[in-house]
């Protein structure tokens, strides 16, 4: 939180990268990785944006934000998945961070 308010003193603006913060990093191959909407299932994806939300709103970390949502649509963590997956979870965030 201090890197957003020293940049918010100085005027900058700040860019969170959601799709960096579920932590998928550290699986053994791309299939093992799991992704929003997995079996038709959005409930952890869900509780994973409310729960950084709530965090953001609770220290007042709000104006001055913009989110990176998802990014790499050729990797092959969507590859596999297809594009219209990308396009789900991209579309779900964007309502969610709208509200914001």
């Amino acid at each position: 939180m201090s890197n957003y308010f020293t940049a918010r003193r100085f005027g900058a603006n700040v860019q969170i990268h959601l799709h960096d913060l579920r932590g998928i990093d550290g699986y053994d191959t791309v299939a093992d990785i799991p992704t929003p909407g997995d079996d038709k299932d959005w409930t952890s994806y869900n509780d994973f944006l409310s729960s950084i939300f709530e965090i953001l709103i609770a220290n007042d970390v709000v104006d001055g934000v913009y989110f990176d949502i998802t990014n790499e649509i050729d990797n092959t963590q969507y590859y596999g998945r297809g594009i219209g997956r990308f396009l789900d979870v991209w579309g779900l965030t964007y309502h969610r961070v709208a509200y914001v």
